[in-house]
Order: structure tokens, then sequence, then C-alpha cells
């Protein structure tokens, strides 16, 4: 008797593993309902793909933004750059004015000098030539 109790039992647990063991691979939906999902999973879908899209789009947008703000401090050293020349030739430019009336003032000077000595030659020598002429008439 404990042996066909327990052969029962045995074959209600087979039983019991192959009914849930069925395949469920065919699930049956109503109509709009399958409808409905495959809407959800198209749009899923598509979103995803937009959301990609869009991520790359703004690695660009970022990759972009990286690049001109490099530029712009590139662009800001070198307008200081330039302000620093300015300032420079600027320094540059009022000492060559200032050393150029200086020599133009030596100039004048010295050719007012020169002038002077012209003139001290001319009267030395006509007087030192009227003096040998004098000494040649009286000898």
């Amino acid at each position: 008797m404990v042996k066909k109790y327990g052969i029962l039992i045995t074959l209600l647990l087979l039983k019991f593993t192959i009914l849930s063991q069925i395949d469920t691979n065919k699930v049956c939906f109503p109509y709009e309902v399958a409808k409905k999902i495959s809407i959800e999973l198209i749009q899923k879908d598509s979103l995803e793909a937009e959301l990609h899209d869009t991520q790359k789009i703004l690695n660009v947008f970022k990759s972009k933004f990286i690049l001109q703000d490099s530029v712009i401090s590139t662009l800001e050293q070198k307008e200081e750059n330039y302000l620093k020349q300015i300032s420079n030739l600027t320094k540059q430019d009022s000492l060559h004015i200032k050393e150029v009336t200086r020599l133009r003032k030596e100039n004048t000077d010295l050719n007012r000098k020169n002038k002077n000595l012209k003139t001290t030659t001319k009267i030395l020598g006509g007087g030192f030539l009227g003096a040998i002429a004098a000494l040649i008439i009286l000898l």
C-alpha cells in the first residue's frame, strides 16, 4: 500500500512538472492591446534613436564650445600682446621724437658756429693776406 501511494505521489508530481513546462511562447492579446503595444514599442525605439542622435549633436556642440573657448582665449592673449606692442612702440616713438628734436637743435647750433667760423676765417685770411701783401710791398 505504501508502495502504491509512493507511485501515486510520484506520478502526480511528474504531472505537475510536465504542466509547468508548457510552451508559453504563444501569448495571445486582443487586437487593440497588441496594436497599442506595437505602437509603444515603435515609439520607444524611435525615441531611443532620437536620444542617441541628440547626444551625438550635444557632444559635437560641446567640442565646438571648447574649440571656440580656446580660440577666444588665444585672441584675448593676442590682443594683450598687441596692446603691449603699441605701448612699447609709442614709447619708442616719443624717444625718437626727442632725439630728432635734440639733433635738429644741435645741427642748427653747429651750422651757426660753422657760419661764424667761415666769417672769421675770411676776415683773418683777408687780414693775413693783406699783412703779407704789405710786407712784400715794404720789402
